[in-house]
């Protein structure tokens, strides 16, 4: 399985979410991008610029670095079980 960007940053979006309890126009405008634009991309949708990607991550890492390594743990879990089903 290759995870793409989209369902990634989705994924940090989300969690981000959850665990600051914040309302996500809040966090578009702390990650200076549209409201729209942000849920767009936390429903996997849209096609974010390595700039933008930059901005979402940086503001997850300054406010709540443990969802980018929860996450990341997450689709690392994924990828092993997967692959430990192959070698069966």
């Amino acid at each position: 399985m290759a995870v793409k960007a989209q369902d990634y940053i989705a994924k940090l979006l989300l969690a981000y979410e959850k665990a600051t309890g914040r309302k996500p126009f809040k966090i578009a405008g702390d990650m200076e991008i549209t409201a729209s634009n942000y849920y767009c991309y936390r429903n996997g949708k849209g096609n974010p610029t390595t700039e933008t990607i930059n901005k979402i991550v940086a503001v997850i890492q300054v406010n709540c670095p443990e969802v980018i390594i929860e996450t990341t743990e997450w689709y690392l879990r994924r990828l092993r079980l997967e692959q430990s089903g192959r070698d069966t």
